[in-house]
């Protein structure tokens, strides 16, 4: 058996974060940000994995092991989801009966950014592109190879896994976006996702921009699903969020820089007010839309320029767009004046400013 090799990119969640947990859609944007897997065969057990940069060394496992790790409490500290997705896509995939002993290597390397002399995980989705990478490394390891490949039939089959070795409500979008490798709409719906291919428009730029502090996605999915069921303004809210979330979907159908620049604008502007409920009606101070983005988008606001946070916010990653270059570039200049800044992600689509 010769050694296999896949990979998936990252994301960024350009917009409907919050509300596509609640049925509404989202678009994101794949990143030339990437998870690596190597799978080889061994001569002998047991099995082990590297995790580049999370680990030193490797995990030992056994499939045929109850626990299937050979120390359950160091792989789940040091690996996370990781720890609860591997056995899951072994049993999935059979891989019992057909394979015996193997070295994998997972390097997320790219997903992380030095600062400070610390190495930050960036959130671009790393938990679904390590959970793509290591499914097609393993497809191709029992023979299924990549030019089977469908991402809608391959979404359907993962997605259960992949919530489930998350603990965690998660719409799965992020899984769809490294699946799939474009800019593309998620619908949740009965069936789990429905993804659309979308084009980006000609003359609308966008420049990533990092707050250099990190975020915990589950956090603060957490206190917006708490916030749901006590806050009596929060279904309103919510509501008026989708249909935002629905407006900047189309608006990118029709491939109109100033519709989505619109679009995008009033999602930003109600996910703002959301965050304002939710903060005034809970314990918690930390903000969806924290400090750090707000003076983004006051800065951005100073140079004609629309920004908002990704994904689940409090921190980390936001977007700016414009349809004029020079704005833009006036934007990104003037980030040396406050504590954050551009970002190297290098889209994989559409016009941008790096």
């Amino acid at each position: 058996m010769n050694p296999v090799e896949a990979q998936a990119p990252g994301k960024l969640m350009l917009s409907g974060e919050y509300a596509v947990l609640c049925n509404a859609p989202a678009i994101l944007v794949p990143v030339e940000r990437r998870v690596f897997v190597r799978i080889r065969p061994l001569q002998h057990g047991p099995s082990r994995l590297q995790a580049t940069p999370l680990i030193e060394g490797s995990l030992e496992f056994a499939p045929d092991h109850g626990a299937f790790w050979m120390n359950p409490v160091q792989a789940h500290q040091a690996l996370g989801m990781s720890a609860r997705l591997l056995p899951r896509l072994w049993a999935m995939l059979s891989l019992r009966k057909s394979v015996a002993w193997v070295e994998i290597q997972v390097d997320s390397s790219e997903l992380f950014e030095q600062h400070a002399g610390s190495q930050i995980k960036l959130g671009i989705g790393s938990s679904a592109a390590v959970s793509v990478a290591l499914y097609r490394a393993l497809q191709a390891l029992v023979g299924d190879r990549v030019s089977t490949r469908d991402p809608a039939r391959d979404l359907s089959t993962l997605l259960p896994v992949y919530r489930a070795s998350l603990e965690a409500d998660a719409s799965g979008a992020d899984l769809a976006a490294s699946l799939y490798g474009d800019l593309i709409a998620v619908t949740p719906n009965h069936h789990g996702l429905a993804a659309q291919p979308l084009s980006w428009p000609e003359g609308l730029f966008y420049q990533p921009v990092w707050t250099q502090e990190a975020a915990q996605t589950v956090d603060f999915v957490e206190r917006f699903t708490q916030w749901r069921q006590s806050d009596r303004c929060a279904e309103s809210l919510v509501t008026e969020l989708s249909s935002r979330a629905a407006q900047v979907v189309v608006s990118f159908q029709h491939e109109s820089p100033a519709l989505i620049l619109e679009a995008l604008a009033g999602f930003a502007q109600t996910l703002r007010r959301m965050d304002d409920h939710i903060v005034s009606s809970t314990a918690s101070q930390q903000r969806i839309v924290s400090p750090a983005h707000q003076q983004l988008a006051r800065l951005a606001e100073r140079h004609g320029v629309v920004y908002k946070s990704c994904g689940a916010g409090g921190g980390d990653l936001g977007v700016a767009l414009s349809d004029q270059r020079q704005s833009m570039q006036a934007f990104v200049d003037s980030l040396d004046s406050i504590q954050a800044r551009p970002i190297a992600l290098t889209a994989q689509t559409g016009p941008y400013m790096q």
